[in-house]
């Protein structure tokens, strides 16, 4: 799906459409060890473009890259969190997708005015997976040479968790799939596996998963029916929502630890606004409340 500007601008002005929350689901095609997740994100997309003033080109670069980068959360266990970030050095930009095994996530593209739509990248990709009780994250790091940007998910799933897998996204709806081919000690041994590649599974496959995107569907009934009708059994589905843990407070800690030299060149008008790159919340701080909060011993 291409969205215009006009039709971005429509959406910041209108208010939202009633869609039923993001989800992502999954499914298992039993007799041939195929795992499928579908991921139905009009609502996450449209939020997207209400909190976020992105270009065309960019929105459209985050579009892609969130309904794929989403996907990760299929591997998160109960009490872990996940960072993917691209560190793009040709063309140059940095993004970061956030997210927990709760569900909860946050983006961030930058430069902020960002305005492009790299077919292809240069530079790293990076897992961070940082795991309860465990003060040293698990990381992943893919060096990536003209890469083509909607490769990128599958090479760090595939260099981190070791799965076949692939990634794709609807040109009708915001929704994506992702197929996975299960090893074998994760199949019934009571059941007969019809042997088949990934990619043939997908080539014999692509025109049924087409045709649920291009349904558009967004009521949980309706996604785990036709699912079902194709001969899919489902397990399980997860709502996901932006969420920033920022805050005031937080904002003042980081400040508090500025040398003294440069908190007086941030507060020459005594009052500052912070606004959070991730969710836009704004923050105003006084220097009167930072003293204080140095004073407490709290930085």
């Amino acid at each position: 799906m291409f969205y215009s500007n006009e039709f971005l601008v429509m959406i910041k002005n209108c208010e939202k459409t009633m869609l039923n929350s993001t989800r992502l689901y999954s499914f298992l095609d039993q007799n041939k060890g195929f795992a499928v997740y579908f991921l139905e994100g009009q609502q996450l997309i449209q939020d997207m473009a209400v909190r976020q003033n992105l270009s065309q080109d960019a929105f459209h670069y985050n579009r892609n890259t969130l309904l794929t980068s989403l996907h990760i959360l299929n591997y998160l266990k109960a009490s872990e969190n996940i960072g993917y970030y691209i560190d793009s050095e040709k063309p140059y930009f940095r993004y970061k997708m956030e997210a927990n095994f709760n569900g909860h996530y946050r983006t961030l593209l930058i430069p902020l005015d960002f305005n492009s739509f790299p077919e292809k990248i240069s530079g790293m990709v990076r897992l961070s997976k940082f795991i309860a009780n465990s003060s040293t994250p698990y990381n992943s790091i893919v060096k990536v040479e003209q890469e083509p940007t909607s490769n990128l998910i599958n090479r760090i799933l595939e260099d981190s968790y070791q799965v076949k897998s692939k990634i794709f996204i609807s040109d009708d709806a915001d929704q994506s799939i992702m197929v996975q081919k299960l090893p074998p000690e994760q199949v019934d041994k009571e059941v007969v596996i019809e042997t088949q590649s990934l990619e043939d599974y997908i080539t014999k496959n692509h025109s049924h998963f087409n045709a649920i995107m291009q349904a558009g569907l967004n009521e949980t009934t309706e996604i785990i029916s036709r699912f079902e009708k194709m001969g899919y059994i489902y397990l399980s589905s997860k709502q996901l929502n932006f969420h920033c843990p920022c805050s005031k407070e937080q904002m003042m800690v980081h400040i508090a630890n500025l040398e003294e030299q440069d908190m007086e060149h941030v507060f020459e008008k005594n009052v500052i606004e912070i606004k959070c790159d991730y969710c836009n919340s704004k923050y105003q701080i006084t220097k009167d409340e930072i003293n204080e909060l140095i004073e407490r011993g709290l930085q």
